[in-house]
């Protein structure tokens, strides 16, 4: 690689610059149990990262730490260089494990309630996603499998102007055809 290509490649991914994530030391339990025991993790913008691992073993509880949904941890923190808050919260797209999202609303809706609660929400990318999968719009979620479900859920999440996406479990007991469509989606 010559100079000239890797200069853009740290341009395009920040390479060189301040990390996007930056954990040091970062510890959480539950009483007696131990979610997280002084995990180091750094990332760099540009990268996606799989976490992997058995239940229970803490990564829920990062994801949750890295969206700014849950305090109460000791260590060091930083997402887009600011601590977790509302600074880095604008900055985070984070789509929990369970849907949170009303059994009787219509994928509009869902598209009304992201574009009034998120100032970076992008309708016409959402709606362009969800039409990739396949998805009528006015469909109930309630009259979806969990794998549509899913996918409306990627579609919303993935649709806000974000530095850092965090999805916990997004193919988690869909079925590998749908599992497929929603990983090239997401790609």
């Amino acid at each position: 690689m010559n100079d000239h290509t890797a200069s853009a490649d740290e341009a395009q991914f920040g390479r060189g610059a301040a990390p996007l994530i930056d954990v040091a030391g970062l510890s959480l339990s539950y009483g007696p149990v131990h979610a997280l025991d002084g995990l180091d993790l750094t990332l760099q913008p540009g990268q996606i990262v799989g976490l992997l691992g058995e239940n229970g073993c803490g990564k829920t509880t990062l994801l949750k730490i890295l969206a700014g949904v849950l305090a109460g941890f000791e260590g060091q923190v930083s997402i887009a260089g600011h601590q977790p808050g509302p600074e880095s919260k604008a900055r985070v797209s984070f789509l929990p494990d369970t849907s949170f999202l009303p059994d009787s609303a219509r994928v509009t809706y869902c598209l009304d309630l992201y574009d009034d609660f998120f100032a970076d929400f992008q309708r016409d990318k959402a709606r362009d996603l969800i039409g990739f999968f396949g998805l009528p719009e006015t469909l109930r979620l309630k009259q979806m499998s969990k794998g549509m479900r899913e996918k409306v859920q990627i579609a919303l999440a993935m649709s806000r102007d974000a530095s850092v996406f965090l999805l916990d479990e997004p193919i988690s007991g869909v079925d590998p055809a749908a599992r497929q469509v929603i990983l090239d989606g997401l790609l």
